[in-house]
């Protein structure tokens, strides 16, 4: 491995810049529960540090990823061996279809993954191809409106989502049921709406670039969308 080329995931999860936390255990066993994630056979595409596919495998969810960046996969490898779990890990670029399996995936998890990309149509098109008939893709994508100040902090972001071009995307894709929704990163709120909205009347107050991740996550939300091939 060419240790002289930069990595993406080396670079911006960094742990002195992305402490690690027990947010994604939180997050996995929410998505777990909500979409019945146990016992099914989830792709996730650009894996990252690869912490919330960790913590599915332990919930018994029958994890794999594709990453095209050699450095994450090495890491989630050695994160699976020190664990003890077991995650199918492809190193190949997910905007090529070839690399997926066809008509094998119950779902196709991306997180903070399509703003990536220039053509995310195109990318769904194709990897739409590795559902079975009966999967979902699952998608969680930073969200313009609340986020533009931020989000070309990140060089890397092509392309900015709303509500309604997640949707669209969606539906140029083909897919269908689709579903999508502002979400919150903070754990509390998921459980108890009020405080969903106590975060919703603050978050006007709040500073873009706050160091606090619960004030942060008050004011920048995410995407949360599934869709189906039938």
């Amino acid at each position: 491995m060419d240790r002289d080329i930069e990595s993406y995931v080396d670079i911006e999860y960094d742990v002195t810049k992305r402490p690690l936390t027990d947010y994604p255990r939180k997050l996995a066993l929410y998505l777990a529960n909500r979409y019945d994630l146990c016992g099914k056979n989830l792709l996730e595409v650009g894996v990252g540090r690869g912490e919330v596919l960790l913590e599915l495998a332990k919930l018994g969810v029958e994890c794999a990823c594709i990453d095209r960046d050699p450095i994450a996969i090495e890491k989630l490898l050695k994160q699976c061996k020190t664990q003890g779990l077991k995650i199918d890990c492809i190193l190949a670029d997910a905007e090529m279809p070839l690399h997926i399996q066809k008509n094998f995936y119950d779902v196709i998890y991306t997180k903070s993954f399509l703003e990536h990309l220039y053509d995310p149509v195109g990318f769904l098109r194709n990897a739409r191809m590795g559902l079975v008939s009966t999967g979902i893709f699952l998608n969680l994508i930073p969200d313009w409106e609340s986020q533009h100040t931020t989000y070309f902090d990140d060089i890397t972001h092509k392309t900015p989502f709303t509500t309604e071009t997640i949707r669209q995307v969606c539906l140029l894709a083909g897919l269908q049921n689709i579903k999508v929704e502002k979400f919150r990163q903070l754990p509390a709120t998921w459980k108890y709406p009020i405080l969903n909205s106590l975060a919703a009347l603050i978050s006007p107050l709040i500073r873009p670039r706050t160091k606090s991740k619960t004030l942060r996550w008050s004011r920048e939300l995410m995407i949360l969308s599934t869709a189906t091939i039938n």
